[in-house]
């Protein structure tokens, strides 16, 4: 993505940008609107690996349909295939060397500019008037915002385009993905509720996740903690339907449960109980505690904020 992001920003200055926009005639940056284009070259032997790559990505994120719709803002009016009068009118390249070439370029607050604002500023001539009209037609119908997105992927892009890449590109990126990936472990809650027939309410999951964040300063036994409680290890269980055999959901100590899941093989099978009750005991006598041999607490974290 922050190849992308290098192609957009006209401040971005090296030598893989010149290579990456010497390969198409058609500038890369007009590419970023029309997801069906990207796929049609992706499939194609036309460009280099190093730039299907980022495509690539790029169009899958467009898949989401609010994002490809709002992507087109991207798109240059002379290379829009879906806009004909570009098609059959060469005037349309005189504008793109004349300086028109986005569609974000020439919009203000989600409008096409007027005639005399493109007029004055691309000095146009008064014979453009309708291709204006027919342009302002296209961008109402087709290009328009639905709905402006001021913190997405998309706004790092046209920010980018507008010479003001985000400082931290990579942790930007990151936090738009997921953030669109609408990533909540609500439904972890609700499974490890399910097993062990407990009800945890919100407080009490937001403790988990902080202790397990802050658990540790290592970060091998801060992601084995994590994996425990997103429920990360296949269990017998798991395996059974991977194979579709039940035989195979029975607990492999031998407890005689058929159907080990999560909580059963973290916490209730006979055979590791007495390992949790010597554990507690162990901290309680060494730092004093008087903590209880419960599951959220012992397993999951659920600890005294003290």
């Amino acid at each position: 993505m922050k190849v992308l992001v290098g192609w957009c920003d006209p401040t971005c200055e090296a030598k893989w940008k010149e290579v990456d926009l010497s390969y198409r005639d058609i500038p890369l940056q007009s590419w970023l609107g029309d997801h069906c284009f990207i796929k049609k070259h992706i499939d194609s032997d036309l460009i280099p690996l190093w730039i299907k790559g980022p495509l690539d990505i790029w169009h899958k994120i467009l898949k989401q349909v609010k994002t490809e719709r709002n992507a087109r803002i991207l798109r240059w009016p002379v290379y829009d295939r879906d806009f004909l009068p570009a098609r059959m009118d060469k005037r349309f390249t005189q504008w793109s060397q004349k300086g028109i070439t986005s569609y974000w370029k020439i919009t203000k607050n989600n409008e096409l500019k007027s005639f005399k604002q493109l007029q004055d500023n691309y000095n146009l001539e008064k014979c453009d008037f309708f291709r204006y009209l027919q342009l302002r037609h296209y961008y109402n119908k087709s290009i328009k915002y639905l709905e402006e997105d001021e913190a997405g992927i998309l706004k790092i892009l046209l920010d980018s385009s507008n010479g003001r890449p985000p400082k931290k590109t990579i942790s930007k990126l990151y936090a738009c993905l997921q953030t669109e990936r609408k990533c909540n472990k609500t439904y972890i809650k609700t499974k490890w509720e399910k097993e062990a027939k407990i009800t945890i309410n919100e407080e009490v999951w937001l403790n988990i996740c902080n202790s397990v964040i802050h658990m540790s300063s290592s970060g091998l036994w801060k992601e084995f903690s994590w994996k425990c409680l997103v429920r990360f290890f296949v269990t017998p269980n798991i395996k059974s339907k991977y194979c579709n055999d039940t035989e195979k959901a029975k607990c492999w100590r031998n407890s005689g449960n058929v159907s080990a899941g999560h909580f059963h093989i973290f916490w209730e099978c006979i055979k590791i109980a007495p390992y949790w009750s010597e554990v507690i005991k162990e901290i309680n006598t060494k730092m004093d505690l008087n903590l209880c041999c419960d599951f959220t607490v012992v397993f999951l974290g659920n600890l005294p904020r003290n």
